[in-house]
């Protein structure tokens, strides 16, 4: 359960905690200090080196729903990204792995995002959600799917819940294979998403609704263990604006609010500590006003 803290004085806490998203160097994008976005508490994330995040299962298969490690910088509109996905140990399992893209989160339980997922075989199953359209039958290959404001598990395996997501393309190019390091190519522009996956095309989707990249990105995973997202590169540099929770280039009270909506939990975690505390609050009133 979340709760909100009343603050009786947001001055007498100024202090910006150091928050590192920039390049190293002029290699890959630095991922630590990204923010797990996890409701059902289903998931353990870590950098296993500072151009890496990985998404780890705590518990048993089976029962992991949707979960995403969410950038702390934002992309332009139009811009192209590259990155590397591995399942290095798939323990027999054959679920989804993939990338959030224009992710957008104005609200603790509020999601507007493009996925990029990819499931290993075709199966059937019923998450128990309560949806206006049933898909139960999530198949091998990749998908493009929307989540517009709001996604069921039913939805997200599938692909369709008459709620909030659908899909716009796929599936497509079967299965990953465990232990093989995938490189993405992907560009967004308004109205089209194109990506290719080992110099081979996958997608060129024109989408009227697509608004373009805009927005953050997340490694993601749906009952599948062991997945890492590395080697991230962005044209142009993405921006990092630590604090802004509604990806709309400001911090605000608007991101304030989400912040103390989130506190004690780790979906306003600005530091990277895990939580959302007052070194969070000091991060968010040091970033105030536009993103740089």
């Amino acid at each position: 359960m979340r709760t909100r803290l009343v603050v009786s004085s947001l001055l007498s806490v100024l202090s910006l905690a150091a928050v590192n998203a920039a390049t190293l160097a002029d290699g890959p994008l630095n991922l630590t200090g990204w923010t797990e976005y996890d409701p059902d508490d289903d998931w353990v994330p870590s950098n296993p080196t500072p151009t890496s995040v990985r998404l780890d299962e705590n518990v048993a298969s089976p029962s992991v729903h949707p979960g995403w490690i969410v950038s702390d910088f934002t992309l332009a509109a139009t811009c192209t990204i590259s990155f590397d996905l591995l399942i290095d140990n798939a323990a027999g399992d054959d679920d989804f792995m993939g990338l959030g893209f224009s992710w957008s989160q104005p609200g603790p339980d509020v999601v507007y995002s493009y996925l990029l997922d990819w499931k290993k075989g075709t199966q059937s199953f019923n998450w128990g959600d309560t949806v206006v359209v049933n898909d139960d039958l999530a198949e091998a290959g990749m998908k493009i799917k929307r989540i517009n404001g709001t996604y069921t598990w039913d939805g997200l395996w599938g692909g369709v819940d008459g709620l909030g997501v659908t899909t716009i393309a796929g599936p497509v190019a079967g299965g990953w294979n465990a232990g093989t390091t995938y490189h993405f190519d992907m560009t967004l522009e308004p109205g089209r998403i194109t990506v290719v996956r080992d110099g081979v095309l996958i997608f060129d989707v024109i989408d009227a609704s697509f608004a373009g990249g805009a927005g953050s990105i997340a490694v993601y995973g749906f009952s599948q263990d062991n997945i890492t997202l590395s080697n991230v590169f962005a044209t142009p540099a993405p921006v990092v604006c630590p604090g802004d929770f509604n990806d709309d280039g400001i911090v605000d009270g608007s991101d304030l609010g989400s912040l103390l909506g989130a506190w004690g939990t780790p979906l306003g975690d600005i530091t990277g500590d895990g939580t959302t505390d007052g070194a969070d609050l000091g991060a968010i009133l040091g970033a105030w006003g536009p993103c740089t």
